[in-house]
């Protein structure tokens, strides 16, 4: 059965969905020039009041369990989302500066770590709402959406300058997020709010501003055959790469763990 949704902000999207990359897929490729024009179209955002519409998601899930789903078609973009929210979750939480001024009638300003954290971790705030595949989900887990620091005080691990070729891409896109936003405040906020102000207005880019098409299907390959006929560029993918995935899918639920990561090498696979 296939559903599809009415194209709303992404937030609402991402406050309702736990999101699962199947081990099949690519791990994540977006390079600087496509963190480039991400940024830009965000930074255009921030304080205009206007939308962006980010393209289709094509999703399979369960019907009867309905919070946790698979991307079959959306993993970069997805995944480039949650990065940005982990680093805007950094970024805030070095401030000490935690709430916006009360803004209208309301008593209480508008505090964006709560926000942010409302969009990583799923509602009973025990686990994140991205895991991503088996090539960087390490990675993912451990330095990027951890949070800052332990209950210690102890702060979470760098991510590795060195590690497996295949996350070369991510690791480059995580430190140009961190520095694209962290030039965004260098030379024009002199004080925390003013910072805060900057991140919160990225936030509500992400959130609210960015709009989204989600597609929802029940079934493997009725979610890859929609896939294959339609993706955020309009073009037809050749029904080899649909049939590459699928005998790709069946090799990868008979290897161990350790054998995904170095089959994922080797294979050529769907790129979205």
């Amino acid at each position: 059965m296939i559903t599809s949704g009415e194209i709303k902000g992404l937030g609402e999207l991402l406050k309702k969905h736990t999101f699962v990359i199947p081990d099949y897929q690519r791990g994540y490729e977006w390079e600087a020039g496509n963190i480039s024009d991400f940024h830009n179209t965000l930074q255009g955002l921030v304080g205009s009041g206007a939308t962006t519409f980010l393209g289709t998601l094509i999703i399979k899930r369960d019907f009867e369990t309905a919070e946790k789903v698979e991307i079959v078609d959306g993993q970069q973009r997805i995944t480039t989302v949650f990065m940005y929210l982990a680093v805007l979750r950094d970024l805030l939480d070095e401030l000490t500066l935690k709430a916006l001024p009360p803004a209208g009638l309301s008593p209480l300003g508008r505090n964006p770590s709560i926000v942010v954290n409302a969009l990583l971790l799923d509602h009973k705030m025990t686990d994140y709402r991205l895991l991503p595949n088996d090539l960087i989900r390490d990675l993912f887990l451990n330095h990027v959406v951890a949070s800052p620091r332990a209950e210690d005080g102890t702060p979470r691990k760098r991510m590795p300058k060195k590690d497996k070729a295949y996350t070369k891409d991510f690791r480059r896109a995580y430190a140009l997020i961190r520095e694209l936003l962290e030039r965004e405040v260098a030379n024009v906020a002199e004080s925390e709010q003013e910072k805060l102000i900057i991140f919160d207005g990225f936030l509500e880019a992400i959130s609210e501003q960015l709009q989204v098409l989600p597609i929802f299907s029940g079934d493997d390959s009725e979610a890859l055959e929609i896939f294959m006929t339609m993706n955020t560029k309009g073009l037809r993918l050749a029904a080899s790469d649909i049939i590459k995935s699928n005998i790709f899918k069946g090799v990868l639920s008979c290897a161990s763990t350790e054998q995904r990561s170095v089959l994922s090498q080797h294979m050529g696979l769907l790129k979205v």
